[in-house]
């Protein structure tokens, strides 16, 4: 069980989340929904110990407010980030053909002269994708 007591967080002079408390059951499912800038992620950062605060949260009875996020996340609670820009290009490149298979990692980690370009390596019919 989840519990949140009277948590407060401010940001210099904003408040971002403001003495909230909820108790999330076993088996509950919960979330959290609004416009931007009303504290959603906010909250999910100090349920999982990036942020200190104000309050107290609880999990399984025990006082998890400010544990690190490597401590709190071997409790099963851990957050993911969403990335702001795509990687570029030639890291799709560069990886794809490893990630599928196609490519062994030494070629990859050979130096730029002492490898084929990946380019070649896959127009050999060993490396080719089948097609259906």
């Amino acid at each position: 069980m989840l519990k949140a007591f009277n948590v407060t967080k401010q940001f210099g002079s904003l408040t971002a989340v403001d003495d909230l408390s909820f108790e999330v059951k076993k088996g509950q499912i919960f979330g959290t929904a609004g416009p931007n800038g009303t504290g959603k992620s906010t909250l999910y950062n100090l349920i999982t110990g990036f942020y200190s605060f104000e309050g107290r949260i609880e999990l399984d009875g025990q006082n998890i407010s400010g544990m690190p996020p490597y401590r709190i996340a071997k409790t099963c609670i851990a957050r993911t980030f969403r990335f702001r820009k795509p990687f570029p290009a030639s890291v799709y490149k560069k990886a794809s053909p490893w990630a599928a298979g196609l490519v062994p990692p030494a070629v990859l980690t050979r130096p730029m002269w002492m490898r084929a370009s990946v380019s070649s390596i896959l127009n050999k019919n060993v490396y080719k994708i089948p097609t259906f």
